[in-house]
C-alpha cells in the first residue's frame, strides 16, 4: 500500500484542521474572516516615518518655513507694538540731554549736529509732547520727530519743516490731520519759546516734495507725515503760522539732503546692516537643534533665547530703515 508523502506544515486532514482551530471543526458554514485570520498572516503594520527618518531636505524646508513665520509675525509685533517702547526710551534720553543744554545756557550753533535734540514740540489739542531731533532719515525718526536739515530751525524766519512717524515708533504724528485752523502749537528751542497756530492741511504727492518744503515768504512751521497710515504713498502736511517776531537767523548755508531724508524713500545705507543681521539670525536658527541635543533643555533655552531675540531685533530695526521713514 502506497503511503502519501506529507509536506511539513501542510494541513490536509480533518484531525490536523481540528487541532489548528483548537478542536473546532471547519466547515463551509462556519468559515469566516475570524477563522481565516488564524491561517492568513496578519497585514503588515503601516510604517511610521519618524522625524529622524525624514529626508534632510524635509528638515531644511521645515526650518525655513518656521523661520519665515517667526520673522513675519515678529516684525508685525515689533513695528506696531514694541517699537513704541523704544521710542519712549529714546525720548526720555533726548529730553534729559536737551534739559542739560538749557540749564547749561548752551548757545545754539549755526548747524546742530545730526541726531542732537534741538527743541520740544507741544500740541495741546492732540496731547503731543515730543523732543525734536536734527535729521529726518529713518533711524532718526525712530527716536523723535526730525527737523529737515535744509530748512530753518523752528522759531527762525522762513519755513521750518518737521517730519514725524504716523503709525510706528509711537506714531507721534498720527493725528495731526485732526488739527483745525487756529489750534496752538508750541515749540521751545535754545533760542526761546514760540507759538504757532495751525493754518491749513493738504496732501502732497510723493514726487512733489518741493510743494511742502519751499518757503512761502512767511514764518511758518510745517508738520509732515505719511498718508495713508500703513502705506505711505503721499505726504500729509499741516502748516502753522508763527505769531510774533521770529528769532535771529543764524548764518548758515542751506544743507543739501538726499532722498532718504525726505520721508518716503528707503535708506539704502541700511542694506549691509540688514544682510548681516539676517545671516546672523539664520545661523542662530540653524544652531537651535544642535543646542537642544547637546545641552539640557533649560540650559539650551538660556543659551539660545537671548541670541534669537537679539538677532530678530537687529533684523527688524535694519529692515525698518528700508521702509518709508514716516510710516
Amino acid at each position: 500500500m502506497a503511503v502519501e508523502e506529507r509536506v511539513p506544515g501542510q494541513l490536509d486532514t480533518e484531525r490536523d484542521l481540528d487541532r489548528a482551530f483548537d478542536g473546532q471543526r471547519v466547515g463551509d458554514a462556519d468559515w469566516g474572516p475570524d477563522r481565516a485570520s488564524r491561517i492568513l498572516p496578519p497585514p503588515e503594520a503601516p510604517r511610521i516615518i519618524t522625524d529622524r527618518a525624514r529626508p534632510r531636505s524635509d528638515h531644511l524646508r521645515t526650518r525655513i518655513l518656521q523661520l519665515c513665520g517667526v520673522v513675519v509675525v515678529g516684525f508685525l509685533v515689533f513695528e506696531f507694538a514694541l517699537s513704541g517702547l523704544l521710542h519712549a526710551r529714546e525720548q526720555a534720553l533726548l529730553l534729559d540731554s536737551f534739559q542739560a543744554r538749557v540749564e547749561g545756557f548752551e548757545a545754539l550753533g549755526p548747524i546742530p549736529a545730526t541726531g542732537a535734540p534741538i527743541g520740544v514740540l507741544r500740541i495741546p489739542r492732540l496731547e503731543v509732547e515730543q523732543v525734536l531731533i536734527q535729521g529726518t532719515n529713518a533711524e532718526q525718526l525712530e527716536a523723535a520727530p526730525g527737523h529737515l536739515r535744509s530748512t530753518p530751525l523752528p522759531g527762525q524766519p522762513g519755513n521750518a519743516v518737521i517730519m514725524g512717524r504716523r503709525t510706528t515708533f509711537g506714531g507721534p504724528f498720527a493725528d495731526i490731520g485732526n488739527l483745525t485752523v487756529g489750534e496752538p502749537i508750541y515749540v521751545t528751542t535754545l533760542q526761546g519759546s514760540f507759538l504757532y497756530r495751525a493754518s491749513g492741511a493738504q496732501f502732497v504727492a510723493n514726487d512733489q516734495p518741493g510743494t511742502a518744503f519751499a518757503s512761502a515768504g512767511d514764518n511758518r512751521l510745517t508738520l509732515v507725515t505719511s498718508d495713508p497710515e500703513y502705506y505711505g504713498g503721499q505726504r500729509l502736511i499741516v502748516t502753522a503760522t508763527l505769531e510774533g517776531a521770529p528769532a535771529e537767523m543764524l548764518a548758515a548755508a542751506p544743507l543739501a539732503v538726499d532722498s532718504s531724508e525726505l520721508g518716503l524713500a528707503a535708506d539704502l545705507k541700511a542694506v549691509p546692516a540688514f544682510a548681516l543681521s539676517l545671516l546672523l539670525l539664520v545661523g542662530a536658527f540653524l544652531f537651535l537643534p544642535r543646542a537642544y541635543r547637546e545641552f539640557p533643555l533649560r540650559v539650551a533655552y538660556v543659551i539660545t533665547t537671548p541670541i534669537i531675540v537679539a538677532s530678530l531685533v537687529l533684523v527688524f530695526r535694519s529692515f525698518d530703515r528700508l521702509l518709508p521713514a514716516m510710516l
